[in-house]
C-alpha cells in the first residue's frame, strides 16, 4: 500500500515499501527492469492526486503513467534516441 511523507512546505512524497531479504540487494540481474534508473521525485499532493486518477482511467500505474508522459514528451520533441542508437550505445559500453 502507498505511503505518504509530507514536508513542512507541503511537497509530499509517496513511496511503496519493499520487503526484501539482503541477499536480494547484492544479486546481479534478479530484475528485468534492471537497466532502469531509479530516483526520488517530489509533487505536490494535488499534482499527484491528478496523475493518479489519470493513471487509473488508463490502466496504468502511476510510475508507469509518468513514464509513458516522458517518453510522449521526449518522442515529440525529437530528443528520445532511436532504437538503433541505444544498440549502438549499449554495444560500445560492453
Amino acid at each position: 500500500m502507498w505511503r505518504k511523507g509530507c514536508y513542512p512546505s507541503g511537497e509530499c512524497r509517496f513511496f511503496v515499501p519493499v520487503n526484501r531479504g539482503i541477499e536480494d540487494l547484492f544479486r546481479k540481474n534478479t530484475n528485468v527492469m534492471a537497466d532502469k534508473k531509479n530516483f526520488v521525485l517530489r509533487l505536490q499532493e494535488e499534482m499527484y492526486k491528478a496523475l493518479e486518477k489519470w493513471a487509473a482511467d488508463e490502466f496504468r500505474s502511476v510510475n508507469g503513467q509518468i513514464e509513458y508522459l516522458l517518453n510522449e514528451a521526449l518522442r515529440k520533441s525529437g530528443r528520445l534516441p532511436k532504437k538503433s542508437e541505444k544498440t549502438e550505445a549499449k554495444k560500445d559500453n560492453d
